[in-house]
């Protein structure tokens, strides 16, 4: 039985004290972190006005479309995610077959994707690819537990992408054009979140990092985001966070002149 202090602090220096027959055995100092999970995550959409009617010169009408909200939930059985829900009522269910493969599939009888493992690495995997149009097999390369490449033999695979991971933190991500990031000294928990905001525009991804497939984690926050069009000098990140830092609100600036900011909340458990 482990005995928390009432004053405990996220990130404290702390000493471990094991007693044993009357014995205490007092460990060296170290850092005591509160481990949470995600519970959900919603994107904010801010309301807007869309064009119905156009003249020579322009729109000439227009009606107001209704702030709303994108929620994705994610459902646990015991430490394991067995299910994460996304909108539009898309249920997707993640089942483990032996300890050596993960099935996440919107339906019972298939696989959306099937993770090979070996340990906690990912082998390989298999997928139907909505690009290539056929069901594809990727393979993942890790080199010192970082994830450093997933790759496939179909030239038109969507999926394929490039870590490379400098000091600790990822610093270029390729995928369809190479994503990069800048850094602060803040520590980051629970989410790689440079990975995280690059696997919003892919399928595979998403679900490698709610299961934590992607091997280590970047060590601090990414304060700094440039997108792979290249263009402009990248937008400053700007967050939000609980009382043990984990990052509760993510907002990217508005990349071009014509888009919006994009908001997200995470709620932590």
């Amino acid at each position: 039985v482990c005995q928390v202090p009432a004053d405990f602090q996220h990130g404290k220096l702390c000493t471990i004290v094991l007693v044993q027959d009357e014995k205490e055995y007092k460990s060296a100092k170290v850092q005591a972190l509160v481990l949470k999970r995600l519970k959900s995550i919603e994107q904010l959409i801010a309301g807007y006005y869309e064009y119905t009617e156009w003249g020579e010169s322009g729109p000439t009408d227009s009606i107001w479309i209704e702030p709303t909200t994108i929620l994705t939930e994610f459902i646990y059985n015991g430490e394991q995610l067995k299910q994460v829900k996304n909108p539009n009522d898309d249920i997707v269910n993640i089942t483990y077959p032996d300890e050596n493969t993960i099935k996440v599939g919107s339906e019972e009888e298939s696989a959306d994707i099937l993770f090979m493992l070996d340990g906690k690495q990912v082998r390989s995997c298999d997928m139907f690819d909505e690009v290539a149009y056929e069901e594809v097999t990727y393979t993942w390369e890790y080199v010192d537990n970082y994830l450093e490449k997933i790759t496939s033999t179909n030239e038109f695979a969507s999926s394929a992408c490039a870590f490379t991971f400098v000091d600790g933190n990822l610093k270029d991500l390729e995928l369809s054009g190479i994503n990069s990031f800048e850094y602060g000294d803040k520590f980051v928990y629970g989410l790689d979140m440079a990975a995280w905001i690059i696997a919003q525009n892919d399928y595979l991804l998403p679900y490698a990092i709610y299961l934590d497939l992607l091997g280590k984690k970047s060590l601090n926050l990414p304060v700094k985001y440039y997108p792979s069009s290249g263009e402009g000098s990248g937008v400053d990140l700007e967050y939000e966070y609980d009382a043990q830092g984990y990052v509760t609100k993510l907002t990217i600036p508005a990349l071009f002149e014509w888009d919006e900011a994009k908001v997200y909340e995470f709620v932590w458990e």
